[in-house]
C-alpha cells in the first residue's frame, strides 16, 4: 500500500554531553515509497539538527548537532519527520512529530 508511511518511533535518545558529534540510528524503512527529512528540536523550538533527504532503506548513524548540550534530561524534545514524494517535484507528503526524551550523559 503506497498510502501508508512507516515512521519509526522512539521514546528516548541518548547523547554525549558537550559534544556536537552524536551516534544515532535514524532510518527510513525500506518499504516506504518516499524520502524522509528528519529534524530534532528542543521543546522550546531550538533546532538541534536537520538531515538531508533520506531514501527508503537508508539511515543516518552519525549526526552533528548545531549546538552541544550539557548533561541532563530534556523532556518533550521533538523528532520531526517530513516526507516527500520520490518524483521530480518532491511533493511534500504527510509528516509526523514524535516527542521523546533526550538523555544527555557525561
Amino acid at each position: 500500500n503506497t498510502d501508508t508511511i512507516d515512521i519509526p518511533g522512539f521514546d528516548s535518545m541518548t547523547f554525549k554531553a558537550d559534544a556536537a558529534e552524536q551516534a544515532v540510528n535514524l532510518y527510513n524503512p525500506k518499504q516506504n515509497t518516499c524520502y524522509f527529512k528528519m529534524s530534532l528540536y528542543l521543546k522550546d523550538d531550538t533546532k538541534l539538527w536537520e538531515s538531508n533527504l533520506v531514501e527508503p532503506g537508508k539511515g543516518i548513524y552519525e549526526m552533528e548537532l548545531l549546538q552541544s548540550l550539557p548533561a541532563g534530561s530534556y523532556e518533550d524534545a521533538i523528532l520531526k519527520y517530513e516526507c516527500f514524494a520520490m518524483d521530480e517535484k518532491q511533493t511534500p507528503l504527510n509528516g509526523s512529530e514524535i516527542k521523546l526524551t533526550l538523555k544527555v550523559m557525561e
